[in-house]
């Protein structure tokens, strides 16, 4: 028996009771047929129940790959979208984590301009002492 998780173990358990109910109206209706030909002996009539039987398992394990096929689907659309949800914090951190470098170079260039300046200013006041005396 297949295992299933979350809703795909009822949609599989819905869907193998239809196909049990299916299997049951067929089994009664090739009894009947075999009763309205005149077929009494149980060897006959067995044949069209064992081949009932057979494409019962046939589209049982049809169900169970199907809904099994759904099922690793989801799984893998769910890690795809966890994967992407990923990237994307990690592009915002990239992103955050340049802008703030950008902020602390664009502080530091602007305090080297501001300290330029101000020795500037320094050595020309120093200059203009030096050419008084």
């Amino acid at each position: 028996m297949a295992e299933f998780t979350g809703p795909y173990q009822n949609i599989y358990e819905a869907a193998k009771a239809r196909l049990r109910e299916k299997t049951g109206a067929e089994r009664g209706a090739a009894v009947r047929r075999a009763g309205a030909a005149g077929v009494r002996t149980s060897g006959v009539s067995q044949l069209p129940q064992e081949a009932i039987t057979r494409e019962a398992m046939l589209e049982e394990a049809d169900l169970g790959a199907r809904v099994g096929q759904a099922q690793e689907s989801e799984r893998l659309q769910d890690k795809a979208f966890g994967q992407e949800k990923e990237l994307l914090s990690l592009r915002a951190d990239i992103a955050a984590a340049a802008e703030a470098r950008a902020r602390k170079l664009a502080k530091q260039q602007g305090e080297s301009a501001l300290m330029g300046q101000l020795g500037g200013a320094g050595l020309g006041a120093l200059g203009a002492y030096f050419l008084r005396k």
